[in-house]
């Protein structure tokens, strides 16, 4: 069995650096006005794609399990998933608000005809 880390495996955390850097490159890419940003974007579902298509461990522990288990209900998982949607939409709204602010905001550039 794989290592998990917060309950999940390492695959999800190679593939959240790798969409995070292609994020930044592409921001990055945006500002210096190159094309980089588009290729970033293209290896990185390239690489998604890869990563998700390579064979995994079957999902069948190969240990002894025992012959029953006591059912584990999650009474708050609505709740949670709810708070994990508002906290995805704050971002998301944030994300908008720095790049329609701050990053869209006009450049100034000096007057060479004097």
């Amino acid at each position: 069995m794989s290592a998990l880390v917060f309950g999940v495996g390492v695959g999800l955390f190679v593939l959240i650096a790798l969409w995070v850097s292609a994020f930044l490159l592409c921001i990055v890419s945006l500002r210096a006005q190159r094309n980089a940003g588009f290729v970033a974007i293209l290896a990185a579902v390239l690489l998604t794609t890869v990563l998700l298509v390579l064979p995994i461990d079957s999902p069948e522990d190969t240990e002894t399990k025992p012959s029953w288990s006591p059912k584990v209900y999650d009474h708050f998982f609505i709740w949670r998933i709810l708070l994990l949607v508002f906290l995805l939409l704050s971002v998301v709204g944030g994300c908008v608000n720095f790049v329609y602010s701050h990053l869209m905001e006009p450049q100034k550039w000096p007057n060479s005809y004097s």
